[in-house]
């Protein structure tokens, strides 16, 4: 058994991550996730980024993250993940009402080959803003 412990402080918030994976040579249907976070640029908006892997099921969200002067407001994010050096696994463009203290946004899932990397991207695509865009890339270690 492995353990991850990460955190990351973004803006006026600050997120913990904890996951644990199982090794095996098959997939097991009762694995917990591994989750792994990273912070983009604080741009308007903080970003963050999460990768879930479950053997080989990915699952990537993100995070937007306002200041204590924000006023909630419509904002337009775009969220994407793929295998690295292969296929898409989705891209999520959505507008998402987001209120004083951040929320959550959307969800890219799909499966990777084990053995292989995952990248997932979510940043703002409002227009006007200045870029904030957050990465993250994980092995999928079935």
């Amino acid at each position: 058994m492995k353990r991850t412990l990460a955190a990351a402080l973004v803006g006026p918030a600050a997120l913990t991550t904890l996951g644990t994976a199982t090794a095996s040579a098959a997939p097991l249907t009762t694995s917990t996730p591994t989750t792994t976070c990273a912070a983009g640029f604080a741009g308007v908006l903080a970003t963050t980024i999460c990768a879930d892997v479950t053997d080989n099921q990915v699952k990537f969200y993100g995070f937007a993250d306002t200041d204590p002067r924000w006023s909630a407001r419509q904002v337009a994010f775009s969220l994407s993940g793929s295998v690295v050096g292969g296929a898409s696994l989705g891209t999520l463009n959505t507008s998402v009402l987001v209120p004083r203290g951040g929320t959550r946004v959307g969800d890219v899932t799909g499966t990777a080959p084990c053995g292989s990397s995952v990248t997932g991207e979510f940043k703002v695509t409002e227009w006007g803003w200045a870029p904030s865009t957050a990465t993250v890339t994980v092995p999928v270690t079935c």
